[in-house]
C-alpha cells in the first residue's frame, strides 16, 4: 500500500510479464455510488489520454474480482512538493523555476488536450526520483480525479459537475471556482500562481485565514 484516503487505496503493483512496477489506484466499497464510480472511470480516461514527460499516465482500467473498479498509472516514487517544502523551506528562484517551468509544459499539454485539472495545489505535484534530471527529479502533475474534459468522443461535455457546484483546495482555488462557475485553463494558472506565491514567499496567499474566509479573499 503506497497510500490510502477515504475514497480508496493506491498499491504498488507488478506487472508480472513486463517486469514493470506501476501504481494500481482502486476505490473502497462503501465509495461505489454512481457519481464516484463516474468520476473515478473519467480519472482514468483523462489520465490515459494525456502523454507528457510532467504528467502521470493511465496504461489499464478494470475491475477486480471483488467488483472494485480499478486502474494502472506511472509509479512515481519521490515527494510531493508539498512535503518537499516543508523539508526545505523556502526554495530559491531558481529551483522554484525548475519545478514550475516542467509543470507548466504539462498543464499547457493537458489543455491542448482538453483536460482541466481543477486541483493544482503543491501535494498534487510529485517531484519524481531521477537519475536522468540534474536536479535529481522530474515535476509531474498527478491526480486528475476532479479533472474535467471538455469534449468527449460523442461531442458531449464529459464534466460530471454542474454551475453553483464547488470543487477544488479552497487554498488555490481560482475565484470562479470559489463562486461555482465553469473553470478553464486559466483556473488552473491561478491556482499555479497562489503556489508559486506560497514557494517564493514561503507563506501562504492569504495567510492563515480560514477555509471560508480563503474562499470569499479569493
Amino acid at each position: 500500500v503506497l497510500g490510502h484516503g477515504g475514497m480508496g487505496a493506491v498499491y504498488r503493483v507488478e506487472q508480472i510479464f513486463l517486469r514493470q512496477m506501476f501504481a494500481l489506484k482502486t476505490l473502497h466499497g462503501q465509495a461505489f455510488t454512481d457519481v464516484a464510480l463516474r468520476r473515478f472511470h473519467k480519472e482514468a480516461q483523462a489520465a490515459s489520454k494525456l502523454s507528457h514527460p510532467n504528467l502521470v499516465k493511465a496504461h489499464d482500467f478494470g475491475v477486480l474480482e471483488n467488483q472494485q473498479p480499478f486502474f494502472v498509472i506511472d509509479l512515481v516514487e519521490g515527494q510531493n512538493l508539498s512535503e518537499y517544502s516543508r523539508l526545505v523551506g523556502i526554495l530559491s528562484v531558481a529551483e522554484v523555476l525548475n519545478i514550475f517551468i516542467p509543470v507548466c509544459f504539462g498543464l499547457g499539454y493537458a489543455h491542448g488536450e482538453g483536460v482541466i485539472h481543477r486541483d493544482i495545489k503543491p501535494g498534487n505535484i510529485m517531484l519524481a526520483i531521477s537519475s536522468n534530471d540534474p536536479n535529481g527529479y522530474t515535476p509531474k502533475v498527478v491526480d486528475f480525479g476532479i479533472a474535467k474534459m471538455s469534449e468527449g468522443e460523442d461531442g458531449h461535455s464529459l464534466t460530471l459537475t454542474r454551475t453553483g457546484e464547488v470543487f477544488g483546495t479552497p487554498l488555490y482555488m481560482s475565484p470562479e471556482q470559489c463562486m461555482g462557475e465553469p473553470a478553464d485553463a486559466r483556473s488552473d494558472l491561478y491556482s499555479l500562481g497562489a503556489i508559486f506565491y506560497e514557494m517564493i514567499a514561503g507563506q501562504r496567499l492569504f495567510g492563515d485565514a480560514g477555509p471560508a474566509e480563503m474562499v470569499h479573499l479569493h
